[in-house]
């Protein structure tokens, strides 16, 4: 399809609405005028069942009270789109070609000439930071995907997180531990070696012992036996003999104050031990806080430098972290008209093929604004309708009067 020029808009019967046609003849911004409760309201929210294509059911009665039908319907130069109401739901959508022939969707004529743009640009002010954020961001081109870049810095964030946690917690175990000395041996010792020496050095003593004892008893018979001497003398002899081959007597003490003193040295060994796991533990979690913090900084540069040469839709709209900014400062905090106009601006700027949008609150916008927001209109190909108490002496408009156009 092509671009499509609005015609005339019919709304009748809906809500508050008797019947009221309005022909733009050319207008780019349509003023529908009318105090409170005349059916301005209702009419603007019949086109808005129309721009919808599921029937955004505005009320529960979209059938005027004491009819048996409402309908509301936008005629272009290439073809009818109506929404017909027989009961209390959203009603029937067709689109039908200016010679009479139906499309075979009305709804998928919505989306099609549409694409799915604001119809109610006010409705980008009501957003939250987050969705505001959202809806500029597809009309910015980025050199990157910024959703991705922000799963990242997230999981960076997180993961950062938790190893400044290990951190702590390493750190805070090593506060309870003491260094070892510099002559503290790596590995603990091995009591085997020492035991066998011990025992080794008890059966070398328990044999001393036993020709020491054997000296003893010959020598007693010597002196009892005389008659035994000569061979008391040579058992003697022998034994002498013997005790003059054998090694020297071993001293235990010293064998076993080391088997004492093992264990309280291979408890030092253990502290030392656990010393340096938690040295080392605390630079490799200080490595690693370190690497992250580096893949945190590298993103938001990233994300920096990216949306630093990103060119927006809008002169002086952006974005920062929080939500939507315009000449930096927050969106939020502009002025209900200022906001207006640069809703207006964001959502005029794609090109569908059917180019209708509604202002609804007009009468806080001064001159300049209503005017910036019909030549933007102009520029781009769109029709405002705009809702006002009142019809301003310079712009075209109806006055609606108990839901009717006022003669």
């Amino acid at each position: 399809m092509t671009k499509q020029t609005v015609t005339s808009i019919t709304v009748r019967n809906y809500k508050g609405v008797r019947e009221i046609i309005v022909h733009p003849e050319g207008s780019a911004l349509v003023v529908i005028a009318g105090a409170n409760g005349q059916g301005k309201t209702s009419f603007i929210d019949g086109v808005g069942e129309i721009i919808d294509p599921k029937g955004v059911k505005l009320t529960t009665a979209p059938i005027r009270t004491g009819e048996e039908e409402a309908f509301v319907e936008i005629e272009t130069d290439v073809a009818r789109v109506r929404r017909v109401w027989k009961k209390d739901d959203a009603g029937q959508l067709s689109a039908y070609a200016l010679d009479g022939a139906k499309y075979p969707s009305g709804k998928q004529f919505i989306v099609d000439a549409t694409g799915g743009v604001l119809f109610d640009p006010f409705e980008f002010v009501g957003l939250d930071d987050k969705k505001q954020r959202a809806q500029l961001l597809k009309a910015v081109d980025l050199p990157f995907d910024l959703d991705e870049e922000d799963r990242k810095y997230a999981g960076a964030f997180s993961r950062r997180a938790d190893k400044k946690k290990d951190l702590a917690r390493v750190a805070a175990a090593l506060t309870q531990l003491t260094a070892p000395d510099d002559d503290t041996p790596p590995d603990e010792l091995a009591a085997g070696d020492i035991m066998a020496e011990l025992e080794t050095a008890r059966r070398a003593n328990d044999e001393y012992e036993k020709l020491e004892s054997s000296k003893t008893d010959l020598s007693e018979r010597v002196t009892k036996l005389e008659a035994a001497l000569a061979e008391a003398r040579a058992a003697l002899a022998f034994v002498q003999t013997s005790l003059s081959e054998h090694a020297p007597r071993v001293d235990t003490g010293a064998i076993v104050a080391r088997i004492d003193s093992l264990q309280a040295t291979n408890a030092k060994i253990r502290d030392g031990q656990r010393y340096l796991a938690a040295v080392a533990a605390v630079a490799s979690e200080t490595e690693a806080v370190a690497t992250l913090e580096a893949e945190v900084a590298a993103i938001v540069e990233l994300k920096r430098a990216g949306l630093a040469s990103a060119t927006f839709p809008v002169d002086g709209l952006g974005f920062d972290d929080d939500g939507v900014t315009f000449g930096g400062r927050p969106f939020k905090n502009l002025n209900e008209a200022d906001q207006t106009v640069v809703a207006f601006d964001l959502a005029t700027l794609p090109t569908p093929d059917l180019r209708l949008v509604v202002i609804k609150n007009g009468n806080d916008l001064d001159r300049a604004a209503v005017e910036k927001i019909r030549v933007r209109c102009e520029e781009r190909g769109y029709l405002a309708l705009m809702e006002r108490r009142t019809l301003p002496n310079d712009q075209t408009g109806i006055v609606i009067v108990e839901g009717e156009v006022a003669a």
